[in-house]
């Protein structure tokens, strides 16, 4: 067990002084270390602690899309419906008509009576059952369904698109893939390299 831990130590030194150890692990040089390696800040163009920032998103991660507007299908209107008084009825939602039965006039003749001396009375009137004397008969307005108001399309702007048919939403920038930016090719992601003493 000893014998293995002295040959660990011979590595281990070895490696130390050559300073691939440090190379290859991208580790700062430790303090007091004596094999010829220093690090410093690097300077690759762009390059902010290991990160070069993305240009097409600015580092944000994310950009803008304008995308056809769901609300209005790109047309940049919307319809509703408004209501406005029925012409026909005048908004009573009903119509009166003159009875056919008394022309109007809201009483039928009756036929003469045999009166009990063998005599006939004259042709009287009574009340006509088929407008009960009003001389009119109300139907339901067929323009309006009865209730008065009738309604007409109106155009508006979308609110969704402000009438220009397109929204903005945004997405996760596709050339960082949402990561702000891109791993410094010189540092590999560290911030800092190696320079001799």
């Amino acid at each position: 067990m000893k014998k293995i831990f002295v040959i660990l130590a011979v590595i281990i030194c070895t490696a130390l002084s050559t300073g691939n150890v440090y190379a290859q692990k991208k580790v700062p040089c430790p303090n007091g270390c004596n094999n010829g390696k220093v690090t410093e800040r690097c300077d690759y163009s762009g390059c902010y602690n290991g990160a070069i920032r993305c240009t097409t998103c600015n580092g944000s991660g994310k950009v803008s899309q304008t995308t056809t507007c769901n609300s209005c299908r790109g047309s940049g209107k919307t319809n509703r419906q408004e209501a406005q008084t029925c012409s026909t009825c005048r908004g009573t939602g009903s119509l009166n008509q003159t009875c056919g039965r008394c022309q109007g006039s809201g009483q039928i003749a009756t036929a003469p009576q045999r009166l009990a001396d063998g005599t006939y009375s004259g042709r009287g009137t009574t009340s006509c059952t088929s407008c009960n004397g009003r001389g009119s008969i109300s139907t339901r307005c067929s323009t309006c369904g009865g209730s008065g108001k009738t309604y007409r399309t109106v155009q508006d702007n979308c609110s969704s698109c402000y009438g220009s048919g397109k929204t903005n939403t945004t997405v996760t920038c596709s050339t960082c893939n949402g990561r702000t930016g891109t791993v410094c090719p010189r540092c590999s992601g560290n911030g800092y390299i190696y320079v001799s003493e």
